[in-house]
């Protein structure tokens, strides 16, 4: 849980904010490590710049968070190019 890396704020933001608000169980929620890999993507290129971020880090269910493409509840798609995305 180091926060100084983009996995570790992943980390601290699930905890503090997911399961911290009863949102989500980690023991039930079918997508969560689905969830915390586009936490960890936001974190690692720099999310608060994007120019279109609606509903990420939010306690929505992330297929409605902005420019994702679901099936079924799995994310088939990122649509982030000319989205002002930095880091590596």
């Amino acid at each position: 849980d180091d926060l100084d890396t983009p996995q570790g704020q992943a980390f601290d933001w699930m905890v503090s904010n997911d399961l911290g608000s009863g949102f989500v169980d980690p023991c039930t929620y079918e997508t969560l490590k689905q969830r915390y890999a586009l936490i960890t993507l936001f974190f690692a290129t720099d999310g608060n710049g994007w120019s279109e971020s609606q509903g990420w880090l939010t306690s929505i269910p992330e297929c409605s968070w902005a420019l994702l493409t679901c099936v079924n509840g799995n994310v088939t798609s990122l649509d982030l190019d000319q989205n002002n995305l930095d880091g590596s």
